[in-house]
């Protein structure tokens, strides 16, 4: 009878009477991944990459570093059906680049924030990462100010990855149009930002970020917000 292997890290199961005289072999291998499992730490490189599926030689590590220079969107995937607890660190560079936790199969992602650690939790019969602690935000001071004359009404402001990471916006210019800000989906950093519209005139301006948008006050009015990475929501009345 063949051997069988645990469902997350593979750790050998031997089949009745297997390995009468060689015992030592599937005992030791185990307890070398499990004490890999208790406290190794790989490094996985991303440099050109787009996609990079978690190897079980990754996996069995505790902790995983990331580094490399990232150009844009990185996934990086964990087998469906494959749960644990895992510490990551987010070494990577490039101003433009972003470091997503996916799967092999299913929808969920979490963006990793650069320069930070975190301990996630992979739910493998959902298939959804969850996070065990708190994430610090790459959301940083400075400002970004858009002119609304410039986009005119029904128009559309995109923002891109560099400036979602400033968490100051001015609103100027002047409209009458319903005007749209669309953030970058799977890459805007969770954190706390503030909106100031100073527009002469304006009607409807919607702060948007996939299926989640947020509108904001009417012209000469403040709004901070809260973004969790995925979602708008107020995080103080409208001030005049």
């Amino acid at each position: 009878m063949a051997d069988t292997y645990t469902t997350n890290k593979a750790f050998t199961k031997p089949s009745q009477s297997s390995y009468v005289s060689n015992w030592d072999i599937p005992i030791n291998n185990n307890l070398n991944n499990i004490d890999t499992c208790l406290g190794g730490v790989t490094e996985v490189n991303l440099t050109d990459k787009s996609d990079y599926t978690l190897t079980l030689g990754n996996v069995r590590n505790t902790t995983i570093k990331f580094t490399g220079a990232l150009v844009g969107l990185v996934y990086v995937r964990l087998e469906a059906g494959s749960s644990g607890l895992f510490t990551f660190i987010n070494a990577t560079t490039g101003s433009a680049g972003l470091l997503t936790l996916a799967w092999t199969a299913g929808a969920n992602t979490y963006v990793l924030n650069m320069s930070t650690t975190q301990i996630m939790y992979a739910d493998g019969t959902n298939n959804t990462w969850n996070p065990a602690t708190p994430q610090a935000g790459v959301v940083t001071n400075g400002g970004v100010t858009i002119d609304l004359t410039s986009i005119g009404a029904g128009g559309n402001r995109s923002i891109s990855n560099a400036e979602a990471r400033r968490n100051f916006f001015v609103l100027t210019g002047s409209t009458n149009g319903t005007i749209t800000i669309t953030f970058p989906t799977g890459f805007t950093p969770a954190g706390l930002y503030f909106f100031r519209n100073t527009a002469a005139t304006s009607v409807n301006i919607s702060i948007v970020l996939g299926a989640s948008s947020l509108l904001l006050g009417a012209a000469n009015s403040s709004q901070m917000a809260v973004c969790n990475g995925t979602a708008w929501r107020k995080a103080a009345p409208v001030f005049t």
